[in-house]
Parts: structure tokens; C-alpha cells; sequence
């Protein structure tokens, strides 16, 4: 029998924009308590949609070696609202694997 000891989901993640030599581009960085790894996706963004899309890969930890295409959308509805959604494309079908709306309690 397995028992869970403790329901604490920790994560750190981090958005970072680099311009440099000509270079331009947003960084998306995640690690969580789920996996020892670290998803690193690069991507753009819409101002006018207020919206940062991201792509990478996040390993297939049921296939070692493999890796899983990835695509993060966070998006900024007002000074109060955004969402942040990650999608996942196994088999050649993207799903929505996580969205999370956040709300500025004030």
C-alpha cells in the first residue's frame, strides 16, 4: 500500500526575455516536485492579444529517451486576470494537459 504523506504541490517557474547580438526572444522555464527536470521553451509575444506563446519539449518519462512537444499560452486579461495554459502533443494530437487561472486578491 502506498500513502501519501504530504499534498504540497511545489513549483518554480520563471519568464525571462533576451536581446542580444540581434538575438530576440521570451524564455519560459519550469521544474516541479513531478519530475527532475527542467522544460525550457522559448516563444513570443502579442501585445496587442496580451499574450505569450511558447514551444518546446518536456521529456516522455514513460519512454526514456523520447521527449513530448509542448506549447504554453499565458495570457493577460486585465491587471487583475491571466491564465496560463500548457498543451501537450502525444501522437500527433495536442491537448490541453493544465490551465490555471490566476485572480490578484487585493
Amino acid at each position: 500500500m502506498i500513502r501519501k504523506l504530504y499534498s504540497v504541490y511545489a513549483a518554480i517557474v520563471g519568464k525571462a526575455y533576451l536581446e542580444f547580438r540581434g538575438f530576440r526572444t521570451f524564455f519560459s522555464t519550469w521544474m516541479d516536485v513531478n519530475f527532475t527536470g527542467l522544460i525550457v521553451a522559448r516563444g513570443s509575444y502579442d501585445a496587442a492579444a496580451g499574450r505569450y506563446t511558447f514551444v518546446g519539449e518536456t521529456p516522455d518519462f514513460d519512454h526514456p529517451g523520447k521527449s513530448i512537444p509542448l506549447r504554453e499560452v499565458l495570457t493577460r486579461q486585465d491587471d487583475d486576470h491571466f491564465t496560463y495554459a500548457y498543451y501537450e502533443t502525444r501522437d500527433g494530437r495536442e491537448a490541453e494537459a493544465v490551465r490555471l487561472d490566476y485572480t490578484r486578491v487585493r
